[in-house]
């Protein structure tokens, strides 16, 4: 030991320690209340990232004395708070006591999933924190109208908000929201089912820098989309899956949104390839995320169009697009060699050299997930072109019935660490025909007399 400290010394490392040593041997108090309090709060803001563990962490610290109780708990440690992993446990007397102490230092709250969360809860959240900027209350189901009242008197500077099934929200609270809280960038109502038409131009009337908008799930009409594409031109996310909008309107908001960088539209009926013709002409490649899953009306001719715009795609969902051949693939290899995550679930006409075709070009070096659940005319041959991609990590074959184990088994040695998801349930011919029991095995659904 001798030795590895004065090779220390030589590199000037020894004395900070010598003087640690002192002050920890010169009294008799704990080295914790000889050790100043600006350094003590230096080290304790390092701890909370906002996760539920440097919560326990934090009030573990608390514990520890006196000193370090009034430390550890000073609001400037807690900007940052995320009770997710307590959402069971988090009673309104335990959000108000964190307002309270974190006051004006609190920028960030998620309450997602805290179910015991009502409106007294928030309106002594927003008197204290005033400060706040991101607030997430999505699936709190006690919230309602007069949350997002107190939100818009007290909390000016709120730029996200997230009310993801909040089933209770209507258009008055939007409106009041909007006209309190117009710096808002991101607003997610996503199944807020008492929403429509009016609430959202509220918020578009009102919150001109706006950036995100998630819309899943509401009753908006085509007539929103025109409000949308008229005061929302730095429109970076849109969300408008599960909703009875056209291709026409929703390309408005494409023709005015150059810089969109998500759009998810998944399980809209009316959309046809006229969007994608649009993203072609309007969005000058800034396109990198795409959600079509559903939408039938997708064509080859619709993905070719797509691509020739906008190459810098990484993640596109084409599930259950099931008028996509081999030939989306090809194109998808020729012009999209960013992608990361594809998924083709339910594309049942995709064949093994549409794989190949993915495989054989600069995608293959970046793709790290693809879900090819439900396509029936796939082999083991997939899989084998499948290994020329090194680096991916995530595989989903889920009734793939033309795939074997030894397939699997030998991709997952030519690419170690690679997840593979697969389930192949048997041929009802295989089971016993007089062993009912095997039977309600296999079709648990089936009712058998």
């Amino acid at each position: 030991m001798s030795n590895r400290f004065r090779k220390s010394d030589r590199m000037g490392c020894t004395k900070p320690l010598l003087e640690m040593d002192k002050l920890i041997t010169s009294s008799s108090a704990p080295v914790f209340d000889k050790l100043p309090s600006t350094l003590i709060l230096k080290i304790f803001s390092m701890l909370n990232a906002g996760d539920g563990t440097d919560i326990r962490m934090l009030s573990r610290c608390a514990q520890v004395s006196r000193l370090w109780h009034q430390l550890a708990l000073d609001g400037s440690n807690w900007q940052t708070v995320d009770l997710f992993e307590f959402q069971k446990d988090v009673t309104p007397k335990a959000v108000k006591n964190i307002s309270s102490r974190c006051g004006g230092f609190l920028r960030e709250l998620s309450l997602r999933g805290c179910q015991n969360i009502d409106d007294s809860t928030i309106d002594v959240f927003t008197a204290n924190c005033q400060n706040i900027t991101l607030l997430n209350l999505s699936d709190c189901k006690l919230i309602t109208d007069a949350s997002l009242i107190s939100l818009a008197k007290n909390c000016r500077n709120l730029k996200s908000i997230n009310l993801f099934s909040c089933s209770t929200i209507t258009d008055s609270g939007l409106h009041a929201l909007a006209t309190g809280c117009s710096r808002l960038l991101e607003v997610d109502i996503s199944f807020c089912q008492k929403i429509s038409d009016a609430g959202v131009e509220a918020i578009t009337s009102h919150c001109f820098d706006l950036k995100s908008l998630f819309l899943r799930d509401t009753s908006i009409s085509d007539s929103v989309l025109s409000k949308i594409a008229a005061n929302s031109s730095k429109l970076e996310s849109l969300s408008v899956s599960y909703c009875s909008i056209s291709s026409a309107g929703l390309s408005r908001i494409i023709s005015s949104c150059a810089n969109l960088k998500e759009l998810f539209c998944a399980r809209c009926p009316n959309v046809t390839d006229a969007v994608l013709h649009a993203l072609e002409r309007f969005t000058k490649g800034a396109l990198r995320r795409l959600d079509i899953a559903g939408c039938n009306a997708i064509s080859d001719d619709g993905v070719y169009s797509l691509v020739q715009s906008c190459t810098g795609l990484e993640r596109i969902d084409l599930e259950e697009c099931s008028g996509l051949s081999d030939a989306t693939l090809l194109q998808l290899a020729v012009h999209c060699c960013n992608i990361k995550e594809l998924t083709l679930s339910h594309c049942e006409s995709i064949t093994d050299s549409g794989i190949r075709h993915l495989c054989s070009g600069e995608m293959r070096q970046i793709l790290e997930l693809i879900d090819l659940d439900n396509c029936p005319l796939l082999t083991d041959a997939s899989l084998r072109s499948l290994e020329n991609c090194p680096n991916l990590r995530q595989l989903e074959l889920v009734d793939c019935h033309h795939i074997s184990k030894s397939g699997i088994d030998r991709l997952e040695r030519k690419i170690p660490g690679i997840k593979i998801h697969s389930y192949f349930a048997p041929e009802l011919e295989e089971i016993d025909s007089d062993d009912s029991n095997a039977r309600a095995r296999y079709c648990p659904n089936c009712s058998l007399q």
